[in-house]
């Protein structure tokens, strides 16, 4: 069993306080009280590690426009436009 599921199980079961159950084991009180909501609407499988990552970029260039982008980087450069180069880079 790991901390976060022993620690919440731990106060859904005493009613001991999630700071001091946090403070007892050395971990942050918001990491509990982020599991707690999830550890009730979900059960255990809400304490399984979630990934970070965005689920979009808004910022990304599309594939088609990055492709492109390269080639042209590419024409330029084989053509003696490389940016780089001009201003002292490489």
């Amino acid at each position: 069993m790991d901390m976060g599921r022993f620690l919440i199980e731990t106060h859904l079961r005493t009613g001991k306080p999630i700071k001091e159950l946090a403070r007892d084991h050395g971990v942050s009180p918001s990491w509990l009280f982020k599991l707690l909501p999830r550890y009730r609407l979900e059960g255990p499988a809400g304490l399984e590690p979630r990934s970070r990552r965005p689920k979009s970029s808004p910022s990304r260039i599309a594939d088609l426009y990055e492709d492109e982008i390269v080639t042209l980087r590419k024409e330029l450069a084989d053509a003696g436009f490389d940016a780089l180069r001009r201003r002292g880079c490489g």
